[in-house]
C-alpha cells in the first residue's frame, strides 16, 4: 500500500513537472490597434503586432520567460517555429500582455487571416532555477522507410517494413543474408539521419541481424 502511494505520488509530481507554469490566457497574431499604441518610437513597417497574454500559475516569481511561435497561412501551412523572450517580472498569480512586432510574417503568411500556434518553450524563475517544456519523444517517419526499403527490392522483392517505433525499424525479407545486413550497416550515417538508432531485420525464423545505427 505504501509502495503504491509512493509510486501515485512520483507520477503525480512527474505530470506536475511537465506542466508549463505559465498559462497562455490571450493570443492575437496581428492587433494593429495594440501595435499603435505601443509602438511610439518603434513602429513595425506594417502597422501589426503579435500579442500574447500569459499568467504565472506556479508558486514562484517569474524572472523571464521564452515562447516557440508558429505561424499558420488561410491552409494551415506553418512557419518555420521561431522563439520570442520577455523579461517582465511576474509574481505568482499575475497576468502581464506583452507585444512583438510580427508584420513580416504577417505579410507573408496571409495577413489578417494568419494564426499562430504558441507554446511556453522554457522559464527562469527569479529563484535562478529553470522550467524547460520537455522533448517530445521521436518518431521515425515510416514513410521515409519504405523509401529506403524500397531500393532493395530488386535483389529482395519480399522486402518490407514491419514496424517503426519511435528510433527502431522492424524490416522483414523472406530471404535475408549477411550481404543485406552488411549494406544497412554501411548506410548508417543516412539512417541516423532519419532519426533511426537501430534496425531489426527479421525472416519467418525470427531475428536476422540487428543494426546499431548509432555506431560510428
Amino acid at each position: 500500500m505504501i509502495r503504491a502511494l509512493w509510486t501515485a505520488a512520483l507520477l503525480i509530481g512527474s505530470a506536475q513537472a511537465q506542466q508549463p507554469p505559465v498559462d497562455v490566457i490571450k493570443l492575437d497574431p496581428h492587433s494593429h490597434v495594440g501595435c499603435t499604441l505601443a509602438s511610439l518610437g518603434d513602429p513595425d513597417p506594417w502597422g501589426t503586432c503579435l500579442v500574447i497574454g500569459y499568467k504565472n500559475v506556479s508558486a514562484t516569481s517569474i524572472a523571464s520567460i521564452r515562447f516557440q511561435v508558429t505561424f499558420l497561412t488561410p491552409t494551415k501551412e506553418p512557419s518555420p517555429p521561431l522563439f520570442i523572450e520577455d523579461s517582465h517580472k511576474l509574481k505568482p498569480g499575475k497576468t502581464v500582455v506583452q507585444l512583438w512586432h510580427d508584420g513580416i510574417y504577417w505579410r507573408d503568411y496571409g495577413g489578417d487571416k494568419m494564426e499562430a500556434n504558441v507554446s511556453v518553450a522554457k522559464v527562469m524563475f527569479a529563484d535562478g532555477t529553470f522550467w524547460q517544456a520537455p522533448t517530445p519523444p521521436v518518431q521515425v517517419s515510416r514513410d521515409q522507410i519504405e523509401a529506403v526499403t524500397a531500393g532493395f527490392e530488386g535483389s529482395y522483392p519480399t522486402i518490407r517494413v514491419l514496424s517503426v517505433s519511435g528510433t527502431e525499424a522492424g524490416i522483414y525479407v523472406a530471404n535475408p543474408d549477411r550481404s543485406l545486413c552488411g549494406m544497412f550497416h554501411q548506410m548508417r550515417g543516412s539512417l541516423r539521419e532519419l532519426g533511426l538508432t537501430r534496425v531489426k531485420i527479421s525472416y519467418s525464423g525470427g531475428i536476422f541481424c540487428e543494426i546499431d545505427v548509432t555506431e560510428h
